[in-house]
């Protein structure tokens, strides 16, 4: 009886709901959706919440969510090829039309304020996407294909503001029950006859459930209202996103903060106040909220993590767990080096190697960023890659983007199938004895072009020194290490890294 009493208000009965896959990080999202909805919901606390997990739900899962009263179901994948369709199977439900009102979000959403003010009456309603992801030129040769009229491009995107046809970010979509008949039907039909011809949209694949969208609004004639960014406050969208002074004064209502973190840490915080004040309140309910058995174990695993010395390999690995492991600070770092190389004049036609590239902390965003097969990963661990591309990376974006990896301690960067325009070092010498250090410039120099631009991080001291495994060295002896291995070394110095690492730019000779 409890869901019938929370199903209702005045506006109607509402779901609210999300489409996880069964692993660590998509699941924990998904908690941290609904305690968020539950703690800071107001009377959309009051709603039923269910989370339809992929394929079968991990049990201690389905026992944490009941906690919050919401309710888990298992869905089958809609098509393993492309993970991103599964949240059409929330739609696929039989008895939802138990409800006047359906809220579909992603499970790396936090709602921090009641959204249901906003979403009344009886259209579909989402938020424009940021900026151009799909070419209109494409849209153009998809409404051809279908024998449907393009819609006039009346409609801003919510962050640049350029002209565009009716084209949805759907981590948030509100649904009317008469929408279930019609429009949710054409949309996923639209959804499969695009998968039947993935090559229609290219690159675009990660995007086929947005572009079936709005084929079916077409098609269907279906009206539609459009969300503000309150609605859906995308934190980071692109890497190396300019930031927007006029979104500051944004008090959000849904934050999407899309790869960020997991309810096991922290959800990171963002560039604008009234954001970070929302994401700083529930950090800190989820810390006053923690089980004692739950919040020791981290710190448990940390200490033992220092007392052994900070252990190489599995073990070390297993104690820090695969984010920690390679200096932690993951939303924070991986930003700062994508940001940064952009800054240098990375784009996505350019070759990248990242030198260490460990669990893929800058990997992800790299290789998102690239054109296919652009990206080059060596690390000497190849536990560390596998471990970031099952939970970090994914199988889309692997297949999707080709990226190449070569696993060696002998730095031999020969193995890679292409060389690169650009590399990075980030984290690697600080951690590497001179000799090595040399002996990677020396190896990396024999294979790059000339032009080549490597960007390197020191820990710089007056005189060089060891301690626990972290390596100083004075600037001269940095750019000696350059020079004297065919390099042209110009000293960048602070470039905004939190443990104070330096960068050296080094352009091949």
């Amino acid at each position: 009886m409890e869901a019938e009493s929370r199903a209702s208000d005045a506006n109607g009965r509402w779901l609210i709901g999300c489409v996880a896959d069964n692993n660590w990080r998509f699941l924990d999202q998904s908690l941290a959706l609904v305690r968020s909805l539950r703690w800071f919901g107001g009377a959309a606390a009051e709603s039923d919440f269910r989370v339809c997990v992929v394929d079968s739900a991990k049990p201690a899962y389905i026992r944490e969510m009941s906690r919050y009263g919401a309710e888990v179901r298992t869905v089958p994948t809609y098509n393993r090829e492309y993970p991103v369709t599964n949240k059409l199977r929330f739609l696929q439900q039989p008895d939802l039309s138990r409800y006047d009102h359906i809220l579909l979000i992603d499970c790396d959403t936090l709602v921090v304020q009641n959204p249901l003010t906003v979403l009344t009456g009886d259209r579909l309603q989402a938020k424009m996407v940021p900026r151009r992801s799909v070419p209109h030129e494409l849209f153009e040769k998809l409404f051809r294909l279908f024998n449907l009229p393009i819609p006039e491009r009346n409609y801003e995107y919510s962050v640049s503001k350029e002209l565009s046809i009716p084209y949805f970010n759907t981590g948030v979509v509100c649904l009317h029950k008469r929408q279930l008949s019609k429009l949710v039907p054409a949309w996923i039909d639209f959804v499969d006859k695009l998968i039947e011809r993935i090559e229609l949209i290219a690159e675009r694949e990660w995007f086929i459930e947005q572009v079936a969208l709005s084929l079916a609004l077409a098609a269907t004639g279906s009206e539609f209202d459009v969300l503000d960014n309150d609605m859906n406050f995308q934190i980071h969208v692109f890497p190396g996103e300019v930031y927007e002074p006029r979104l500051e004064g944004i008090d959000p209502r849904i934050i999407h903060y899309h790869r960020g973190v997991t309810a096991r840490k922290e959800i990171a915080r963002s560039a604008y106040p009234l954001v970070s004040a929302r994401i700083d309140m529930f950090n800190q309910r989820v810390l006053d909220e923690r089980a004692p058995t739950i919040s020791a174990l981290s710190p448990l695993k940390a200490r033992a993590f220092e007392a052994f010395g900070k252990p190489n390999g599995r073990a070390g690995i297993w104690l820090a767990g695969h984010r920690d492991y390679v200096g932690g600070r993951w939303m924070e770092v991986s930003r700062l080096q994508t940001d940064f190389m952009i800054k240098m004049g990375l784009k996505p036609e350019h070759v990248l190697l990242d030198i260490g590239c460990g669990s893929l902390r800058g990997g992800v965003e790299f290789i998102s960023y690239l054109h296919a097969g652009n990206y080059l990963g060596l690390d000497s661990s190849n536990r560390l890659i596998q471990i970031g591309i099952k939970e970090e990376l994914g199988r889309r974006l692997l297949k999707l983007k080709s990226p190449e990896f070569v696993v060696s301690r002998r730095f031999e960067f020969e193995k890679f199938s292409k060389k690169p325009n650009f590399a990075l070092a980030h984290s690697v010498f600080t951690h590497l004895s001179e000799s090595d250090i040399r002996h990677c410039l020396e190896k990396l120099r024999r294979f790059v072009n000339p032009g080549c631009s490597l960007y390197a991080t020191y820990f710089i001291a007056d005189a060089p020194r060891a301690n626990q495994k972290t390596y100083r060295y004075s600037r001269a002896m940095v750019e000696d290490f350059g020079t004297n291995a065919g390099w042209t070394p110009t000293y960048i110095g602070e470039w905004g890294h939190p443990e104070n690492q330096m960068m050296v730019e080094y352009v091949a000779q």
